[in-house]
């Protein structure tokens, strides 16, 4: 990111976003152009990010970026949303009457490594990235019939996917 007209000397900063730890540093400016390379943790575990990407790859492999994007950022909407578990891995792996609500989790798509692709997706995502605009889930109307997710109010169509917000 970039700082606009800060005057030379020291400055204290407080750097926040989304899905990551508050970071405090101290900076000093010179004149002219300057660059710091700061870096602000995630809040969630590698194995979490990971399984965030494998997801996403099981569930829109194939689709373009954008489409794994709002995949990705479908499931952390559910993570700030208080209907559902407050984990990647609780959403991932609920059951709701006996059911996966992912059904790679089912046909163990999810054991498929993450590609590049579903990495960066997940990472734009991560990054406060959402296509899915505030989605909380997402179906392939091609592959099901199933009443309630099409009765559900719709926020976008991306590819092969219509997302809701439940």
């Amino acid at each position: 990111f970039t700082i606009p007209e800060l005057p030379t000397g020291r400055h204290q900063l407080s750097i926040k976003g989304p899905y990551r730890q508050t970071k405090k540093t101290t900076i000093e400016i010179q004149p002219g152009e300057n660059q710091a390379d700061i870096s602000v943790p995630c809040i969630f575990a590698e194995d979490e990010i990971s399984l965030l990407a494998r997801i996403t790859r099981a569930e829109a492999e194939g689709e373009s970026l954008q489409g794994q994007t709002a995949v990705a950022a479908s499931i952390l909407n559910r993570v700030n949303s208080p209907r559902y578990p407050s984990t990647i891995r609780d959403i991932v792996y609920q059951r709701v009457n006996g059911r996966y609500q992912y059904s790679p989790v089912r046909d163990g798509r999810i054991k498929l490594p993450p590609t590049e692709a579903s990495y960066k997706a997940a990472f734009q995502a991560l990054a406060g990235q959402d296509p899915s605009h505030g989605a909380t889930g997402f179906f392939n109307p091609g592959k099901t019939r199933d009443r309630w997710v099409h009765s559900q109010p719709v926020t976008t169509r991306i590819d092969g996917h219509v997302f809701f917000r439940y």
